[in-house]
């Protein structure tokens, strides 16, 4: 069998010819790409991409085509597949590409582009370092920023705090930890939050609820419900944070003592104001009873507010960028 660029439109043709070699792609069926592009030897893909070319909304300077599922085995050949996929972008009319991101933003996306000294954390998504000069020497450059830091817990609850919660209060508002036994109904709620609070967030895309509850169910035996925090007033979802202890330092150590916390969201209100720090601060209470001392907030924008309230020994241990290329024909 020869070797070369082979495309693909449909995501089981790909998974026919070379599905033993392609472990990254088991999700195809719901992420849906236009097109899968293969750089291919004799013994199987060198690099592979998906490419997205429908994706909304429009930006002022052209259509975002998307890069993602994106792996090579060097640099040459990742740096080849990318122009190769910027080419076919611009013949579908994007002005820009964007990557790696696997389809939109809920799904894995952004480069690991300052590692730090601290090791891998429970869902941080990591990859080969030539990654990014796969990216670079491709002619993409950083669009957007990103980190995830460590912070001690606070060890007393502040008089600013104390107002939030008092006011928040008067509004019937109840904070309550989730129920496992809940749990399709729960993980709505958080979907729906998660809809109206990032609907502003860079490159936001709506999402499915059933394929929302794609993303969480391979990690829901590892939930631990008193670090999941649901706020209701009169019964309606208006907030929640999803902390995770960190299983990846128990499998290092023999002892987990990190919590991972994964997002903080707050459907956005002005009478809502104040109700992300007092998520915050009770899962950091949650974490303290169950011995875990220290702290990781995974993944931020670099414009994120999460920990202004919270910022005694607030480490970054982690950069990551989502890439850009401006596109137009001939390049």
């Amino acid at each position: 069998m020869g070797g070369g660029l082979e495309t693909f439109t449909d995501w089981r043709a790909a998974l026919d010819r070379w599905g033993t070699r392609l472990p990254a792609w088991n999700a195809l069926h719901h992420q849906r790409p236009d097109l899968m592009l293969l750089n291919t030897n004799p013994s199987g893909p060198s690099a592979r991409c998906s490419l997205w070319w429908r994706p909304g909304p429009a930006q002022n300077d052209g259509k975002p085509g998307i890069i993602g599922h994106f792996h090579a085995d060097d640099v040459e050949s990742g740096a080849d597949i990318l122009d190769h996929a910027c080419r076919l972008l611009t013949e579908h009319g994007c002005g820009q590409a964007l990557g790696p991101m696997d389809g939109d933003t809920w799904h894995t996306y952004r480069l690991i582009v300052e590692r730090g000294d601290q090791p891998p954390f429970f869902l941080e998504p990591d990859h080969p370092r030539y990654f990014v000069e796969c990216f670079t020497r491709a002619r993409f450059r950083p669009e957007a920023n990103y980190y995830s830091s460590i912070i001690q817990p606070p060890t007393m609850k502040n008089a600013r705090l104390s107002r939030i919660e008092q006011r928040l209060l008067e509004q019937r508002l109840v904070i309550e930890p989730l129920d496992m036994a809940d749990w399709p109904n729960a993980l709505e709620a958080i979907w729906r939050i998660s809809m109206a609070a990032f609907s502003h967030a860079h490159r936001f895309q709506p999402i499915e609820l059933k394929v929302f509850a794609i993303l969480y169910e391979p990690i829901r035996s590892l939930v631990d419900p008193r670090l999941v925090l649901l706020a209701r007033r009169e019964g309606e979802p208006v907030g929640f944070v999803f902390a995770i202890p960190d299983h990846l330092e128990r499998s290092r150590a023999g002892k987990t003592r990190t919590m991972v916390v994964k997002s903080l969201a707050v459907v956005p209100e002005r009478s809502l104001a104040g109700l992300g720090s007092i998520l915050l601060a009770r899962v950091y209470e949650a974490g303290a009873k169950l011995d875990l001392e220290r702290i990781i907030h995974a993944l931020m924008h670099e414009s994120s507010r999460s920990t202004n309230l919270f910022t005694d020994g607030n480490r970054i241990i982690r950069r990551y960028a989502l890439f850009r290329r401006d596109l137009m024909p001939g390049n």
